[in-house]
């Protein structure tokens, strides 16, 4: 996956010249507007208007003609007629600014797709990267920047934004200003057709002035590349996406073709990319303010206990309730803040939660029960709730409150539900520079700010997690038969399997199905039916007939031979009434299973227009149909993924004991649907396989349905998986190596699996081996290792030599890791094999795999950090043909860097 230098997008950001191509004088033009807020910037040091109508824009000097610009040009923001695009970028031919900014056009947006592609050719052949278009611009306040339409800077801060929409962009801007919060950066792609969305977010996510990112998107250009952006910067910082979608329903769509020119794809699909990419995805606007305030904050919740405190007892009631619907949990103080809190102000009742201290109660007061609160470990969270009144003073308690903020590590959310205390509020707030009140001006806002930061706190301990149960995967053998039942059935033109290669289908794919014959004439039914022993079910067999039950084609719970012959009569008939032009292919007899509706689930891959195959785990029957019960997930699923997958419906709760039924073993369905996809990313010529219902039972899952239909698409991935919108690991790509007769060894990709394989191998690692890799004595923690067995390998690989011990466990040997840096095409690796398995090669068999990797992935040049005195890995480095160069300052003198450039030929350059 190619990404762009960290640099790129900073220079972007930070032109130190620019011309303004339709600069105007005239009020409310598109030049007039661009050209007053980049005349204004303090930050950039030459601005030249371009405009063949005026010799002086203002004060300053117009220039007819870009050519006739003095010096060189590093942003050129073109405001004139669409028309008259080409005529622009051939004239910027002799200056050729690094970038181009198309603002808006006065006749209408820029979404012709052929015109678009013809001016970024030509932007292209001229070396320049396009911003937009359709961009109002961006903004960086801390550095006086302001190359967009936006009259004002905003206030400096911790904000990083990047939004198809300008307008939302702004809107959020002003939310945010009204409650005394800055901005780092503020862009509008408009339709990121060079420069995307994923650029921007890698870029904010290695700045430290950025706090949390902010992103709105209406469509995804570049899913993989997105996804793999989003993921990467959600380890170090927030990011809060605002999508529409949901009941949105077509208008999303409509939206996203008439701009983008593509499907918005289907909402549960994106949801599930966002969480699965680590980011909070929200759909409403006001929803969107608060995620961002809060995380603002720069403050953290370490759980779901929460304070409520309230000036009266009205509000104190609904923000209780606005904090539950959030997933708060309110609870009593301890013993210690009660008698505190009593003794701070007196009252007839004893101080509860949530705490009421009254209309009378002085700011002085309120500052102090707060402070009393926030010492209580039993409490993570306080939203406050102050309502106008004659005798309540919200002037100074916004300042005072945001005195205690920076006193606590505790997230402390404030909400004055009141128009007219805005201007005060903000006023109190702006006094005490270093806040990290999390102000709000409704209760729900507030609320939901908290719940954000519970959420991702969540998420993250999550993450950080060591997983320890086991996960098996499609043997060669199964995946073989699977490929062979999917041929056989494409080479007879046939798209769908039919009921027999279905259930051949899911049993080699490891999923225990019901047992069945498929008859054709009565008698055969009967004899099915005593062999399976009653009870059992009918159901008609026919390719791409759906909805059987509503057509009266399936009987259940048929108990004997007369039951079985009425409802083979009654069958027969509904065929011919109901579906008179199918061909059914004979009837299944099934044996029937004891279970009641209330364990009915679905599994299903089905095919997203824009994010490929997407597993679904839904309720069955009648309770799949209401709200709450069903969720989505990319492939590849992780276990833990799946595992919060299955408790994340509505009718999860029948999967634990009740009515005398034994719970069931929830990671048996988590591995259902990991193994759902497994076959996502091995058959990319699957398009839909749906398993309705499952029924799971204490010891085991039985698919007592399904259906799968294909495309005509290879059966194999293809390297990369570009099938899939995230990267799967390379599972099929294994090679034995010998290095001596006898000696055995397998070179494989690391998958998540491997936690407990590689602590082993870490820690039977010597004190010097662990040193000369790590840089380090200190022995890395088991978050770091679950961390390294989480890979992105879209931007990063690892791969492991194992051998089998004596009890047939696999064990490993040596392990090599590389990753994108914010270099220029630049991998990082590193490599270290365990001590009594050196000098047998397994080092430069690994350093091939993740040179060729590194390669594939757009990498032009591989580097590594060697400690002075590590002779072997000189020696390795020297024969492999790197070179040896100064390592960058921080990392000290005792460090070299070796380089080495990869094979343009597609074939790492490998030293004899």
């Amino acid at each position: 996956m190619q990404m762009e230098p960290l640099s790129f997008i900073s220079d972007m950001l930070r032109p130190r010249s620019v011309a303004v191509i339709g600069a105007s004088a005239r009020l409310g033009s598109r030049g007039f507007h661009i050209w007053r807020a980049v005349s204004a910037s303090s930050g950039i040091v030459n601005i030249w208007p371009v405009n063949p109508k005026y010799k002086y824009v203002g004060e300053t000097r117009c220039y007819a003609t870009v050519d006739a610009i003095p010096a060189q040009i590093d942003l050129a923001v073109v405001a004139v007629e669409r028309r008259r695009f080409p005529e622009v970028i051939r004239s910027l031919a002799k200056k050729k600014p690094r970038f181009v900014l198309f603002a808006p056009q006065e006749e209408g947006l820029l979404s012709d797709k052929s015109e678009i592609a013809e001016l970024l050719d030509q932007a292209h052949t001229l070396g320049m990267r396009v911003v937009g278009p359709n961009s109002i611009g961006f903004m960086m306040p801390h550095l006086g920047i302001n190359a967009s339409y936006w009259p004002k800077l905003p206030s400096p801060g911790n904000i990083a934004v990047a939004a198809h929409s300008g307008m939302v962009a702004t809107s959020l801007v002003d939310q945010m200003q009204a409650t005394g919060l800055g901005f780092a950066c503020v862009v509008d792609v408009g339709l990121e057709m060079d420069i995307r969305l994923a650029d921007l977010v890698d870029s904010f996510a290695a700045d430290r002035s950025v706090r949390v990112i902010a992103l709105h998107v209406e469509a995804l250009r570049d899913p993989r590349r997105f996804y793999s952006a989003v993921r990467a910067a959600s380890e170090l910082k927030p990011i809060v996406i605002l999508h529409a979608g949901g009941e949105a329903g077509f208008a999303a769509d409509r939206i996203a073709s008439a701009r983008f020119d593509c499907d918005a794809g289907e909402d549960a699909a994106f949801e599930a990319l966002c969480r699965q990419a680590g980011a909070i995805r929200v759909k409403r606007f006001e929803d969107f303010c608060a995620a961002v305030a809060a995380f603002a904050s720069a403050r953290r919740s370490n759980g779901r206990r929460t304070a409520v405190i309230a000036n009266n007892a009205g509000f104190a009631g609904i923000a209780a309730e606005a904090a539950a619907n959030n997933h708060l949990l309110i609870e009593g103080f301890s013993t210690k803040t009660t008698a505190q809190l009593h003794a701070l102000r007196p009252l007839a009742r004893v101080p509860n939660n949530p705490l009421v201290l009254g209309p009378s109660a002085t700011p002085e007061q309120i500052r102090d029960s707060l402070e009393i609160v926030l010492q209580d470990p039993s409490i993570d969270n306080v939203l406050v709730a102050l309502a106008p009144g004659p005798m309540a003073s919200c002037d100074p308690t916004f300042e005072l409150l945001a005195q205690s903020s920076i006193k606590t590590v505790k997230p402390v959310a404030a909400a004055w539900i009141s128009e007219q205390l805005t201007a005060s509020v903000r006023q109190q707030i702006a006094s005490v520079p270093d806040s990290k009140l999390i102000a709000t001006r409704s209760l729900e806002d507030a609320a939901t700010g908290l719940g954000m930061l519970v959420r991702r706190n969540a998420t993250n301990n999550a993450k950080r997690l060591p997983f320890e149960a086991t996960r098996w995967r499609l043997a060669p053998e199964a995946l073989a038969t699977l490929r062979a039942i999917c041929t056989e059935a494409l080479a007879e033109g046939r798209h769908t399997l039919n009921a027999l290669e279905t259930a051949s289908f899911l049993s080699a794919a490891g999923f225990t199905t019901v047992p069945c014959r498929l008859v054709r004439t009565l008698e055969e039914a009967l004899d099915a039916a005593a062999a399976l022993h009653y009870p059992v079910a009918l159901k008609t067999v026919a390719l791409g007939m759906t909805r059987r039950t509503e057509a009266g084609l399936v009987f259940l719970h048929i108990a004997g031979r007369e039951e079985l012959t009425e409802a083979w009569a009654k069958l027969a008939d509904n065929l011919v009434q109901g579906a008179p032009l199918a061909q059914p292919e004979g009837i299944l007899v099934e044996k029937m299973l004891d279970h009641g509706p209330e364990r009915e689930f679905r599994m299903s891959i089905r095919y997203d227009a824009v994010l490929g195959p997407v597993i679904e785990y839904a309720a069955a029957g009648l309770f799949g149909r209401f709200k709450g019960n069903a969720c989505s997930a990319i492939p590849p699923l992780p276990l833990p993924e799946a595992l919060s997958l299955v408790s994340s419906i509505e009718s999860a709760q029948a999967l634990d004991a009740f009515r005398g039924l034994p719970p069931v073993n929830r990671l048996l369905m988590a591995l259902a649907l990991c193994r759902l996809s497994d076959l996502a990313e091995a058959l990319p010529a699957i398009r839909e396989i749906r398993l309705e219902p499952v029924v799971p039972f204490e010891s085991q899952i039985s698919v007592l349905d399904g259906s799968i239909s294909l495309y005509d698409a290879p059966l194999a991935p293809e390297r990369g998986f570009p099938h899939l919108v995230v990267e799967a690991a390379p599972i099929e790509d294994v090679e034995p190596f010998e290095p001596k007769p006898g000696q055995r060894f397998v070179v494989r990709a690391l998958l998540e699996e491997d936690f407990e394989r590689l602590k082993q191998f870490i820690a039977a690692l010597s004190d010097k081996s662990y040193y000369l890799r790590f840089h380090s004595s200190v022995r890395i923690s088991d978050e770091r290792i679950a961390a390294f067995c989480r890979l992105d390998y879209s931007r990063e690989g690892a791969w492991v030599a194992t051998e089998t011990d004596e009890h047939g466990s696999e064990r490993f040997c040596a392990v090599a890791r590389w990753h994108i840096t914010e270099e220029s095409q630049t991998a990082e690796f590193g490599v270290v094999v365990r001590d009594d398995r050196q000098r047998l090669g397994l080092a430069r068999r690994l350093m091939h795999k993740i040179e060729t990797e590194a390669l594939e992935a757009g990498q032009t040049t591989l580097v590594g950090y060697v400690l002075n005195g590590n002779a072997a890995m000189d020696g390795l480095m020297s024969a492999l043909g790197f070179t040896i160069g100064k390592a960058p300052e921080h990392m000290g003198s005792e460090v070299n860097r070796w380089s080495k450039p990869l094979a343009a030929s597609g074939t790492p350059i490998m030293a004899p």
